[in-house]
């Protein structure tokens, strides 16, 4: 008898999945920061929102504007200005991931339901999603992005559970998904369409039925009108703002055959593991073609689902024609990888293949993703002490004054650390990346920009000179923050800083293992 039709299985095996999705989720619940690349910056950007919005601090308006260009990247942003009125910043954080990593594999599971119409039992195949959770846009902190991935999953099982009998208001119930698939990430909004355009064409061509597939349509046109218009308005105001990057092709086939969406944090500590989930994953789309070309010599027909296959066909073309950056986004490449591998398991989960033969590839593609959490949670562990360490400091800094910190760490998990200062406090750190993009709530104002004004201060081995930024715009740096700074080696630009520091501010904190200095500039 096939295992996954047993009556223990079906009474049990949503209790195996919520356990598991318990696993995935203990970096989060015993570690007090999860930090990630971008995610200080949301949160202080959140912060920022908040105080401006709630607190009535319109001091902030002689640093940043409001975007007023509809962009797409709000969904973090608002959940943290909501939570952090009543939340510290840690958990503000922490509440968004943990949604996160809970909605993924449900909203997985639902549309894999979906896709397979008609059939009683859940499939074993809804276990694929769980290597996806910790990827590499994940821990690079592309929130919006990532929480936009189960939001694009639930919407697409509701147009597939509701085809048939779509109305007025479930089209409607569409259109508040796809505009809030929009405000998560654009792409994620653009993905939705391809997706679903291609099923419609696919129901065309099985069934033939020329005006009900218009009729389907124009409701996903009404559906998606909001986000369409909203997109061409972003991509007008700024097509052409930065120039366009494309990846050698070498690159872009090593990023396939390596996965490497899945490979977040230290590529020579996670390959292996990584490795054989694509290797998993390779002999299940070799069972599905096999599949598919049997019933198609049976039948001359192809299963309902090859739409997905479809679709993850010309993301793979996207991802080998569209450049790196473009616009305003970067990493578009690895996103596309993402996709591709996401519409591949889809296509995989959506095929009836009986559990016997697939339950081998998936039990060898989930132990190595299980064993991957214990690395993340020894992983994160360590960055959370750090970022704790810096968090020292907070106190000392006078609410509503100005921070320009140094970044002297080699560690490119460490690029936006200092932006945890302010996540909660009130004060302005200049290191703040969001404000110089045309895709996030706030920006700097008009020749203000202090990236451009002070030096190269956002990156490692910073070289500085505060001189015309503080003529330029009127504002005074109070406080000079330096992270994981050395002496050794000394060069000119440190010897530059040192000298400022010596000359117009003070030393005033040292965190416990020295990683974190803090200067305060002496009153004149």
């Amino acid at each position: 008898m096939d295992f996954i039709k047993t009556r223990f299985y079906q009474s049990y095996e949503k209790y195996f999945f919520y356990v598991l999705i318990l696993v995935f989720l203990i970096p989060l619940l015993f570690i007090k920061y999860f930090p990630t690349v971008d995610g200080p910056a949301h949160l202080y950007n959140a912060n920022l929102l908040r105080h401006l919005w709630l607190n009535d601090q319109s001091s902030l308006n002689s640093f940043f504007d409001i975007n007023s260009g509809w962009s797409s990247n709000w969904i973090n942003h608002l959940w943290d200005v909501l939570m952090g009125t009543f939340l510290p910043s840690w958990m503000v954080e922490k509440s968004l991931l943990i949604v996160y990593v809970v909605l993924l594999p449900l909203s997985f599971r639902y549309l894999v339901k979906n896709l397979q119409k008609g059939k009683n039992e859940t499939p074993i195949s809804v276990y694929l999603i769980f290597p996806f959770i910790y990827s590499f846009p994940l821990c690079i902190g592309f929130y919006n992005f990532c929480i936009g991935l189960p939001i694009l999953l639930f919407a697409l099982g509701y147009w597939i559970k509701n085809h048939d009998t779509i109305n007025i208001k479930k089209v409607i119930s569409l259109l508040l998904l796809s505009t809030l698939l929009y405000f998560s990430h654009l792409f994620n909004f653009l993905l939705f369409g391809l997706i679903l355009l291609v099923f419609e064409i696919q129901q065309l061509i099985l069934q033939k039925k020329l005006i009900v597939t218009l009729r389907k349509l124009l409701m996903l046109l009404i559906a998606c009108l909001p986000g369409l218009a909203l997109t061409m308005v972003f991509a007008i105001k700024n097509y052409g703002a930065e120039k366009s990057v494309y990846l050698p092709m070498a690159n872009l086939v090593k990023g396939l055959s390596e996965m490497q969406p899945l490979i977040t944090i230290n590529y020579e500590a996670e390959k292996n593991y990584i490795s054989i989930v694509f290797w998993a994953i390779l002999i299940m789309i070799a069972i599905s073609l096999f599949l598919l070309f049997r019933e198609w010599f049976k039948t001359k027909r192809l299963p309902s689902s090859t739409h997905l296959l479809i679709s993850a066909m010309i993301v793979l073309l996207m991802y080998f024609t569209l450049p790196d950056w473009m616009i305003s986004g970067g990493f578009i490449s690895i996103r596309l990888s993402l996709y591709f591998f996401l519409l591949l398991i889809l296509w995989i989960a959506a095929q009836q293949i009986p559990s016997k033969i697939i339950i081998v590839p998936v039990l060898a593609l989930l132990i190595p993703s299980v064993l991957l959490v214990n690395y993340h949670y020894k992983t994160v562990k360590v960055l959370s002490a750090d970022v704790e360490e810096l968090m020292q400091a907070e106190p000392m800094i006078e609410a509503g004054k100005t921070v320009l910190p140094l970044n002297y760490s080699g560690n490119w998990l460490h690029s936006n650390f200092s932006n945890y200062l302010a996540s909660q406090k009130f004060f302005i750190v200049l290191d703040n990346y969001e404000a110089t993009k045309p895709h996030f709530p706030l920006q700097w104002k008009k020749n203000q920009n202090p990236y451009e004004l002070i030096g190269d201060f956002g990156n490692p081995d910073p070289c500085i000179s505060i001189e015309k930024y503080e003529q330029q715009t009127g504002h005074s740096i109070d406080y000079i923050s330096r992270w994981y700074y050395s002496d050794d080696p000394a060069d000119s630009c440190k010897q530059q800083t040192a000298t400022l520091l010596n000359k117009e501010f003070t030393l005033i904190f040292s965190s416990s293992s020295k990683k974190l200095e803090l200067f305060k500039r002496i009153a004149k």
